[in-house]
C-alpha cells in the first residue's frame, strides 16, 4: 500500500495524467471542430436527432400557425426550429416559423404582455414570445418587442411597484411572479424565466438609453437570487458548501425562499426547510451569470458544486422525473453560460456536452419526439413542449453555428 507519503504522490500522479488526457482530449475536438468529448458519430447521430425532431414539429404545427394553442408553447418551438441549423436544408422552417410569429402577435396585449389562450400566465408567455421575436428581428417587431420587455421589468418586485410596493430587506424583493393579477408571489421559476428573456434583450437598454434602469433591475434580481440560494446570510467571498457540517446550505437554489414547489413529495428534509434541486439550481446558476456575477464568484461556485455532487442527466436531480426536461433543458443553457467543457463530479470529471447529447438521443422516440411519460407536470406530457426542451438543449450541446 505505502506510505502516506506515497499515497498522495500517487494521487498527484494520477490527478496529472487525468488533467493531461482531459487537454488531450480537447486539444483534438477543437481540430476537429467538435467540442471536447463529443466524437463525429456522436455529433452526426445528434444532427440525425436533431432532424428527426424538427419534422416532427413541423408535422404538429395548427392551421393558426400555432403549436399546441399556446404563443408560449409557440413561441418555444420557433426557437427550437429556428436554432436547429438545417434551415437552409428545409426551406419549411421558415415557413412554419413566420406562420408562428403570425400566431403570437396576434395575442398581443395593449400593456405589452402576450396573454395565453389556456393558461393565465403572462410572464412565462411573454418571455418567451419576447425572445422569439428578438430571435427573428424584424423591424415591424421592435416596438412589440420594447414593450414586452418593459412589461417584464415593470413585473420585478421593488421599492416603487405600483400594486406591489417591496423593501430590499423583503426576501421576495428583486423578484417576478406571474404576472397574472392578484397577490404577487415571485419564484425562481418564474425569475429565470424573465431573466433570460432581459438577458437575451440586453442590447436594447443602449438603444433605448434605458441602461441605467435595466442595471437596476439587475442588482435587484442578484438579491432575489441571494434569497433563493442555499449559503448563510453572512456567507462571504471565502465561504464554501459543507454538507456534513450544515447540510441546509448546499449552495443549491430553491424553488422560492419560503417553500419548495416539491416539498411535499420529499422525506429528507433538513429541520423543515425547502431542498435544493436540479432544475432550480441550474437556473439560479444561470441568472447568477447573465446579471454579471463573476465565475469565480462563490455564489457560482457553490451551484457548481452542487450541480457536481448531485450530477445525473438520468432525472431532474432530488426531484426524480418531475420537470425532467425542462431540467435538461436550463441545465445546458447554465453550463453554457459558465464556459467549462467539463463538470467535476463525485466521479471525476464528465463532459457534459458528451453526457447530455447521448441521454436525450436514448429519450427520443422513433416518430422523432420526446416526451415525459414518467411525470406529465408542467406540461411535459406535451410532445410539442418536450421535443423543443430537448432539440435547444442538443444545439447547446453541439454549440454549432445556425445556417440560414
Amino acid at each position: 500500500m505505502g506510505n502516506p507519503e506515497e499515497q498522495e504522490e500517487g494521487r498527484h500522479i494520477m490527478k496529472r495524467a487525468q488533467v493531461f488526457w482531459i487537454v488531450v482530449i480537447m486539444g483534438l475536438a477543437a481540430a476537429s471542430g467538435l467540442h471536447a468529448g463529443v466524437s463525429e458519430s456522436l455529433a452526426n447521430e445528434s444532427r440525425m436527432g436533431i432532424r428527426r425532431g424538427v419534422s416532427y414539429l413541423l408535422g404538429q404545427q395548427a392551421e393558426d400557425g400555432s403549436w399546441s394553442a399556446e404563443p408560449a408553447i409557440t413561441a418555444l418551438v420557433m426557437k427550437a426550429l429556428y436554432r436547429s441549423g438545417i434551415r437552409q436544408e428545409r426551406r419549411d422552417i421558415d415557413e412554419a416559423i413566420e406562420d408562428g410569429r403570425e400566431f403570437i402577435l396576434r395575442h398581443v396585449q395593449p400593456d405589452g404582455a402576450f396573454s395565453g389562450v389556456h393558461q393565465p400566465n403572462l410572464n412565462y408567455t411573454t418571455a418567451l414570445c419576447l425572445e422569439a421575436l428578438a430571435m427573428l428581428d424584424r423591424p415591424e417587431d421592435r416596438e412589440v418587442v420594447r414593450n414586452a420587455r418593459r412589461f417584464l421589468l415593470d413585473l420585478q418586485l421593488r421599492e416603487d411597484h405600483p400594486e406591489h410596493p417591496t423593501d430590499p430587506d423583503d426576501a421576495f424583493y428583486g423578484g417576478i411572479g406571474y404576472g397574472s393579477g392578484g397577490p404577487e408571489v415571485p419564484d425562481l421559476s418564474n425569475t429565470q424565466f424573465a431573466l433570460e428573456a432581459l438577458h437575451s434583450t440586453g442590447h436594447l437598454d443602449r438603444d433605448d438609453g434605458e441602461e441605467e434602469a435595466a442595471r437596476a433591475a439587475w442588482e435587484r434580481a442578484i438579491l432575489y437570487l441571494r434569497s433563493v440560494q442555499r449559503i448563510p446570510d453572512d456567507a462571504d467571498a471565502g465561504w464554501i458548501p459543507d454538507t456534513e457540517e450544515d447540510p441546509g446550505y448546499d449552495g443549491g437554489f430553491i424553488y422560492r425562499p419560503d417553500q419548495c414547489r416539491v416539498r411535499e413529495q420529499l422525506t429528507h428534509e433538513f429541520d423543515g426547510e425547502p431542498i435544493s434541486y436540479g432544475a432550480t439550481t441550474a437556473g439560479g446558476l444561470k441568472s447568477l451569470l447573465y446579471a454579471g456575477v463573476e465565475r469565480y464568484d462563490y455564489r457560482v461556485q457553490a451551484a457548481m458544486e452542487w450541480l457536481g455532487r448531485n450530477y445525473t442527466l438520468e432525472e431532474n436531480p432530488v426531484i426524480g422525473a418531475e420537470s425532467h426536461y425542462y431540467y435538461l433543458w436550463t441545465f445546458s443553457r447554465a453550463m453554457q453560460a459558465y464556459g467549462d467543457e467539463t463538470l467535476r463530479t463525485a466521479d471525476g470529471e464528465r463532459f457534459w456536452r458528451r453526457d447530455l447529447l447521448r441521454r436525450l438521443l436514448s429519450l427520443q422516440k422513433a416518430q422523432g419526439y420526446w416526451v415525459n411519460e414518467q411525470s406529465g407536470r408542467y406540461m411535459e406530457s406535451i410532445p410539442e413542449l418536450t421535443t423543443a426542451y430537448a432539440i435547444i438543449a442538443m444545439q447547446v450541446a453541439l454549440n454549432e453555428k445556425t445556417k440560414g
